[in-house]
């Protein structure tokens, strides 16, 4: 047989219970701004982190394009410029060593760079600080001989 129980009791909410809700908001209100911070900071890094390996990308491919025999400067920031558009990253400076491919003799160092400005590229804009104010990749290659 069972007996009955008594009454379930009910939770009284006391001056204490009331104080401690107070003082999570206040908790809240002083570290929600802290992780906010911390987890735009992380994307803005990882951003240009992107924007770093897509410029490494883009002036390794103009350089295969530039080590080639016929190659010409316009041409490989033709390719440089596909490449960044592909990842929309607008405006990236295009530098071309030797200036005229032509000129360079089979073996030449050909070094293609590309930069970035960090800013124009910037999720969260002026926001946080960083010292960061170009994001550049860089390939160097040698050019190749039709003999």
């Amino acid at each position: 047989m069972i007996l009955p129980t008594s009454k379930p009791r009910r939770a009284k909410r006391t001056r204490r219970t009331k104080l401690r809700t107070g003082a999570a908001v206040v908790e809240f209100a002083v570290v929600a701004p802290v992780m906010i911070l911390l987890i735009l900071g992380v994307f803005e890094i990882g951003r240009l982190m992107m924007v770093k390996n897509a410029a490494t990308y883009a002036s390794r491919e103009g350089a295969r394009v530039g080590v080639t025999p016929t190659a010409s400067r316009d041409e490989v920031v033709q390719r440089v410029e596909e490449v960044m558009a592909a990842y929309n990253i607008p405006d990236p400076q295009i530098e071309v060593q030797p200036e005229s491919l032509g000129m360079a003799e089979p073996g030449d160092m050909v070094t293609i760079t590309v930069s970035v400005d960090a800013a124009s590229v910037s999720w969260v804009g002026n926001a946080l600080d960083l010292a960061i104010t170009d994001v550049v990749g860089s390939t160097s290659m040698r050019r190749e001989s039709t003999q």
